[in-house]
């Protein structure tokens, strides 16, 4: 990227410039190279431009200006600009231009139309003696900007209702937990732990700058163009656009570069990148004096919808910066034109007067904070946005030290910085401007230094972007963030206490198990062998045998789930195992079934294949014993 040149030389080719096109009104008038230089200037331009005389009678007019009237600019050169306009409109026009004739100030206003927002600059151009001659009338489409602070709060809000949809859910599940181990009803319920969702708040529009030449190769490309693809700006350079930023082999479909070269024309469409982000491409064509083709400007924003909250606001910082750095390149490129035509063309001094003058009202017209300062931080120009950002007049800041409009940190970290200014690098820092009336702006400071011919340090002029409101959405961000962590916090606490309490639940419950399968085999089965070896009449034995049963059923689950050994005995070797570990023989055993010895016999074979101790030198009662007693 080449070298800008600094305030003070634009400043002296303005001054130049107007006094050569005042001579050139005497003379032969401006010449159709510095027209050329201009209109290619206001075609530059992403909004509506155009220059008219106190009459209304349209002199210049940008492209994006025409065609926004539907017509050509040749077409509209020589015509009453209130004239081509809706009637409603036109009155309200010339309102604010006889403002501007009048007062000799800048007129700023916002105007909405079909659905559009548009922010208006009408800058008065006086002559030698004072009298406004000329106006200089620019337009900006900011519908976007005011779509993206709606979606920005619709964001916040859909945020809000979400934790607080979160938070009445966690709590009834907290609620409904609790209950259940209150209650004892159910064995296992578990908490899960819910982490709240962050989404990333912020929905502006990030715009890239890079200017190539006509085979598409990047000659130099702003800051946030390398910041795009995560690598420094000069590793662009002279790699294709398609290469450099969309990783591409060749250009993209429907690329606009491509149709301007064709074209000549400038071109407009909108892609999707390898990494799924969609993008605004603008093309617009560089020619010489002779009308050929010798680059391209390509501006890109990224127009992919905000879907995580938390990288949103780390962006947001860098589209601000970007936004600064675009502005600061766009005046820095055109000053460094007019430099260099001058020394290039002394001969005609006298017709580039116009020409400059007009460059200058386009420092007035920028939507952010642009002041220039000497070697010593003395403020030498400011422009009128700055002026209104700090609530003080013009002639209240000229002269003054940067410093007494900043609070103390601020005062010492610039101190810092003027050593790398001195050094000729460029610097970007946040930093908190004092308004007259006591209160803080939070600013984006981009400043960039200024050498004279024999290189020595001159000063600095810089570009101030207001963030106080971005400052208030990141502070509120983090308060909410705090919050919803100290309540996780919470949730965690009491999700590990209901923890404790089930395992606890269940050991009881295997405790009470253990306690009355042991009462049955110590306090019921004896005495019910005992009556069967009683004298009993039939209708006795038959309750006998009933209620044996019965107790066997209700004992038999228990003891299946104490071991998985014995998931595959019968109920009947079930009773023969229990006898066994009772110590009870086979003969005895036999009587109380009353079956015979062999019958019992194949019972003890059945129950040792399906324990897996089959001729083995194994004791029954020993081996059955840990597993029915646990």
């Amino acid at each position: 990227m080449t070298d800008k040149p600094d305030h003070k030389e634009t400043e002296r080719a303005v001054k130049e410039l107007q006094k050569e096109i005042t001579d050139s009104k005497r003379g032969d008038g401006v010449s159709l190279e510095s027209e050329k230089r201009l209109q290619a200037f206001l075609d530059a331009s992403p909004g509506s431009a155009l220059l008219i005389d106190g009459k209304g009678t349209i002199l210049a007019i940008n492209k994006a200006g025409a065609k926004r009237l539907n017509r050509n600019e040749n077409e509209l050169i020589g015509m009453d600009a209130f004239d081509i306009i809706p009637a409603l409109v036109s009155r309200n026009r010339k309102h604010h231009v006889s403002e501007a004739i009048r007062s000799n100030r800048i007129i700023r206003f916002e105007a909405q139309r079909d659905g559009m927002v548009f922010n208006n600059t009408i800058c008065p151009i006086p002559d030698d003696s004072g009298k406004v001659k000329h106006l200089a009338i620019y337009s900006k489409d900011i519908t976007e900007q005011r779509l993206a602070e709606e979606a920005l709060k619709k964001s916040h809000h859909e945020l809000e209702q979400k934790v607080n949809k979160r938070t009445i859910e966690l709590e009834k599940k907290n609620t409904q937990l609790k209950n259940e181990v209150r209650l004892r009803k159910q064995r296992e319920k578990q908490l899960d732990t819910i982490q709240l969702e962050r989404t990333l708040i912020l929905d502006s529009l990030s715009e890239l700058v890079v200017y190539q030449d006509a085979d598409m190769k990047i000659l130099w490309a702003n800051k946030a163009a390398g910041e795009s693809v995560g690598i420094s700006p000069d590793k662009l350079e002279g790699r294709h656009c398609y290469e450099g930023l969309h990783q591409r082999s060749k250009p993209c479909i429907e690329c606009p570069v491509v149709k301007e070269i064709k074209t000549g024309e400038p071109q407009k469409s909108e892609i999707k990148s390898p990494d799924g982000r969609f993008w605004s491409i603008q093309g617009i064509p560089v020619q010489d004096k002779n009308g050929n083709l010798t680059g391209m400007i390509e501006t890109t924003a990224n127009i992919t919808e905000t879907k995580r909250m938390e990288e949103e606001l780390r962006k947001a910082q860098n589209q601000l910066e970007l936004k600064v750095q675009e502005r600061t390149a766009e005046l820095m490129t055109t000053t460094q034109q007019l430099q260099k035509e001058i020394e290039e063309h002394k001969e005609v001094k006298k017709q580039l007067h116009e020409s400059e003058e007009k460059y200058g009202i386009l420092v007035e017209t920028l939507n952010e904070g642009f002041v220039i300062l000497d070697e010593d931080l003395v403020v030498t120009y400011v422009n009128e946005k700055l002026c209104k950002i700090l609530e003080y007049q013009r002639e209240e800041i000229i002269g003054t030290s940067v410093i007494h409009f900043l609070g103390k940190l601020n005062r010492k970290t610039l101190n810092k910085r003027v050593a790398q200014l001195k050094k000729g690098e460029p610097v970007s820092l946040e930093i908190t401007l004092q308004k007259i009336s006591g209160g803080n702006i939070q600013s984006i400071l981009s400043a960039k230094p200024m050498f004279d011919i024999n290189g020595r340090y001159q000063g600095v002029f810089a570009v101030i972007t207001d963030i106080t409101r971005l400052k208030h959405t990141e502070y509120s961000l983090k308060q909410r963030e705090k919050e919803l962590k100290t309540k996780t916090v919470k949730l965690q606490e009491v999700n590990t206490a209901l923890k404790v309490l089930l395992k606890a639940r269940e050991h009881d419950i295997k405790e009470t198990e253990k306690k009355i399968l042991f009462n049955m085999k110590q306090l019921a089965m004896p005495y019910i062998q005992k009556l069967k070896k009683s004298k009993l009449d039939d209708r006795q034995i038959i309750y006998l045998d009933i209620l044996e049963t019965n107790l066997s059923e209700i004992t038999s689950p228990l003891m299946k789930k104490l071991s998985p050994e014995h998931s595959n005995l019968s109920p009947k070797e079930i009773q023969v195992a229990n006898l066994i570990i009772q110590g009870k023989s086979t003969k005895d055993i036999a009587e109380l079934f009353s079956s015979s010895v062999r019958t019992i016999e194949a019972h003890r074979s059945n129950i040792r294949k399906k324990m897996g101790i089959k001729n083995k030198q194994v004791n029954l009662r020993i081996h059955l014993s840990p597993t029915f007693n646990t």
